[in-house]
């Protein structure tokens, strides 16, 4: 699998599983959920953009070595 391929696999992924979760909040409305949301899911949405991103740069620097060599 290719750092491209596991960008876009990792991006649905994330895309997916926040579309669940928005959809849990109709049905789970309590402390726990505030809970698990202060103490779990603000981190993975604060985390998820800038791994992608590097994921994405990594991507973009094995190419360019790739060429480079060629």
């Amino acid at each position: 699998m290719s750092l491209n391929q596991l960008h876009n696999q990792i991006s649905q992924s994330w895309i997916g599983l926040d579309r669940h979760f928005k959809r849990s909040q109709e049905f789970w409305d309590d402390g726990v959920r505030n809970q698990f949301e202060r103490d779990y899911w603000q981190g993975f949405h604060a985390e998820m953009s800038p791994y992608l991103s590097a994921l994405d740069d990594l991507a973009r620097t094995v190419q360019q070595a790739r060429q480079s060599i060629r």
